[in-house]
């Protein structure tokens, strides 16, 4: 998707720790290695070792919009009602709040990629870096010459459909299944499981392994879900306009629980984590009756 090249060697060092590091983060990265400090972490800063191995640092709007959008944990839509509120000098400054900088720097670079490819991208990706403490300015004079419009002008399309993130990492990973559903284990093994099973920071549930059930019924359903020491969120893939409420957590029970869903059509997919492996699990759905 970045880079269409040749396979060849790749190697990073990954360090995995219990505690939160990288000065307050949950996960940092830099050329060939990466810290993270929990599951959710390691998609994110394994996109920038390879953004980094391919095309080097750039400014950080591009730099952390390329690992949101293709490594995060979660699904990020954000509407065009909510993306015509930001701000853009705020948004393209190396001081950026990360909140701002991460929730629209994914569906921004996925935008980018999508509407003029990944050469002119990596182009611009390379170009800021070669620029100190870019600001909007810096950003806007640049543009031009690579994508052959205005930023502003660019921007004003960005603003006006609903913008996404990827989620190639969970929306490839695993087969659709049909109605009924059931899953009492989340193994290694299994289609869909992601993860570490012998590391002992699994106990800690920092790096519980995840399990990804897609549904095969893409269009709008009520559900029933029942789930027992599990934490189930659902995710949504495809095309932006298509996908439904942005990281929608299910639910976290150690006992049995049991709720209603009413989903709009879409690629569904639940990410399922098992609380305690020593206690059985439960995760059910089913469609609602009438």
């Amino acid at each position: 998707m970045w880079a269409e090249r040749e396979p060849g060697d790749f190697h990073v060092r990954v360090e995995v720790e219990s505690g939160v590091g990288c000065g307050g983060a949950i996960g940092c990265a830099a050329l060939g290695r990466a810290r993270i400090s929990n599951a959710d972490s390691q998609y994110h800063e394994l996109a920038h070792t390879v953004t980094f191995d391919v095309d080097g640092y750039s400014a950080l709007p591009l730099a952390e919009g390329v690992a949101v959008s293709f490594g995060e944990a979660i699904t990020t839509v954000v509407s065009p009602e909510t993306l015509q509120t930001v701000d853009m000098g705020a948004f393209f400054s190396t001081d950026a709040d990360v909140t701002l900088r991460n929730g629209i720097g994914g569906p921004y670079m996925r935008f980018l990629l999508d509407m003029y490819g990944a050469e002119s991208v990596r182009a611009y990706y390379r170009k800021m870096h070669e620029i100190t403490g870019p600001d909007l300015a810096d950003f806007s004079r640049e543009f031009t010459p690579i994508f052959g419009e205005s930023l502003d002008q660019s921007w004003a399309e960005f603003v006006s459909e609903p913008r996404c993130d990827y989620g190639l990492w969970f929306c490839d990973a695993t087969e659709p299944l049909p109605l009924p559903l059931a899953v009492d284990a989340v193994d290694c093994d299994d289609d869909g499981s992601l993860g570490f099973s012998d590391d002992p920071l699994v106990q800690g549930g920092n790096f519980r392994a995840w399990r990804l059930v897609q549904l095969a019924d893409e269009g709008a359903v009520d559900l029933i879900v029942r789930y027992a020491n599990v934490d189930v969120r659902l995710l949504w893939c495809g095309e932006c306009a298509d996908q439904g409420e942005a990281d929608a957590w299910i639910g976290m029970s150690r006992t049995p629980k049991e709720r209603t869903l009413s989903l709009r059509s879409g690629i569904k997919v639940f990410r399922i984590y098992h609380i305690d492996p020593a206690a059985p699990m439960l995760f059910e759905v089913r469609r609602a009756e009438g």
